[in-house]
């Protein structure tokens, strides 16, 4: 029963988000699944995530067969969909240090993580990058909390804060990886930080997914909100001999 449980959330989540872009940094899987839904407890009307106050919007172009010429993928049908930190979906990395003027942390080939702070929480900023084009942003606390209070207080302000913004989430669930301390509330960090608990919700805006988790990130209770396009991989093109269109 546990197991047909499982299967059928995964079913239910992949066909009504499409959730196809990940990175390896955040992306936490779960050995023994079974998942619980529950509307969340009212909290007190938390401010609505917004951007720092210095970032102006950037323009960008992008070549209509994308950097290698192909591989296509339209972003200005994003042009009206919301976006991360008024950066535009496709910006270089250059745009968008040129827009976003918070400290840098740490950059590579496909991502760029910056400091700052959201609702009065440290955060990681975090850009990832898809041939050079912008296509995903996620914010990752870093506060720490000795009691697991303290990190659903958190959630719930910025899944509150994000619920004013966008409306009631699509999906908002709490996840049950493992039942072993269920029954023990004064478990529950611990039962957060082994992953054997998460805490899920999504919202839909046009093509973009916004998500609010909290989750273990390396053995680490964490917050993470992230925005991506939703069905990137299956919208981005590429043509083989038989000129047959394929899901990357």
């Amino acid at each position: 029963m546990k197991q047909s449980a499982v299967k059928v959330f995964k079913i239910v989540l992949t066909i009504v988000i499409g959730l196809t872009v990940t990175d390896e940094a955040f992306t936490q899987r779960s050995s023994s699944n079974t998942a619980t839904s529950r509307r969340s407890r009212q909290q007190p009307a938390a401010q609505t995530p917004t951007p720092a106050a210095q970032q102006t919007p950037v323009s960008i172009q992008v070549q209509p067969n994308g950097v290698g010429g192909d591989v296509f993928y339209d972003f200005s049908q994003l042009s009206s969909s919301d976006n991360f930190r008024n950066i535009p979906w496709g910006a270089s990395k250059e745009q968008v240090l040129s827009s976003d003027s918070s400290p840098r942390k740490e950059t590579g080939d496909e991502y760029l993580i910056l400091e700052g702070k959201l609702a009065n929480t440290n955060v990681d900023i975090s850009y990832f990058f898809w041939k050079g084009y912008f296509i995903k942003g996620a914010y990752l606390t870093t506060e720490s909390f000795s009691d697991f209070s303290g990190y659903l207080e958190k959630y719930e302000t910025l899944k509150e804060g994000l619920t004013k913004k966008y409306g009631s989430p699509m999906l908002d669930m709490i996840i049950w990886n493992d039942f072993e301390f269920k029954s023990k509330p004064e478990r529950w960090l611990q039962a957060l930080a082994q992953s054997h608990l998460e805490y899920v919700s999504y919202w839909q805006k046009d093509k973009i997914i916004i998500s609010a988790k909290m989750v273990a990130i390396n053995s680490r209770p964490a917050i993470k909100i992230e925005y991506f396009i939703d069905k990137f991989d299956a919208e981005i093109q590429q043509v083989d001999d038989s000129d047959i269109l394929r899901d990357l």
